[in-house]
């Protein structure tokens, strides 16, 4: 991660708490010719399309006075992570505890990359604890998952 994508984090991290709101994740690159910021924002309840307006002028108020972080233009886009939100962080795990997630791991485990199952704990040593489809229960290195979102029910 670029130390201008950290400092972007950081800034959005501030601005998002400090309006009742955390940070789920940020993308800093390049479309073509033309660079973008995408801010995930979340809170209990969800968020609104006013409440993505409100976050968004926040932000780029904030940005403006980071004069000499980006000396190009760029597109700021925020956005609620939706319902298969990412997990990113023990944090995440811990706070969807009971909850259904679908996960990719880089290393297989009992030869399967993918796994869906139900978050059952995080360990303070760093692995996730859950139960698989079929009821049993196993164990993960955090460091070991590439990706992960809620499951969707509908």
């Amino acid at each position: 991660m670029s130390g201008v994508t950290e400092k972007l984090q950081e800034i959005a991290r501030e601005t998002l708490s400090g309006s009742g709101f955390e940070l789920v994740d940020l993308r800093y690159g390049r479309r073509g010719r033309k660079w973008y910021i995408q801010v995930f924002a979340d809170r209990e309840g969800g968020v609104t399309i006013d409440d993505c307006v409100f976050l968004s002028e926040r932000l780029e108020y904030a940005l403006d006075r980071e004069k000499d972080l980006l000396s190009h233009s760029y597109n700021l886009e925020v956005s609620s992570p939706g319902l298969d939100r990412p997990l990113k962080n023990a944090a995440d795990f811990k706070k969807y505890a009971g909850h259904e997630i679908l996960f990719k791991l880089y290393e297989p485990l009992e030869d399967a990359r993918n796994w869906k199952g139900t978050v059952v704990d995080i360990t303070d040593d760093g692995h996730l604890i859950f139960d698989d489809k079929n009821g049993r229960r196993l164990k993960v290195e955090l460091s070991n998952i590439a990706s992960a979102n809620l499951e969707v029910k509908i």
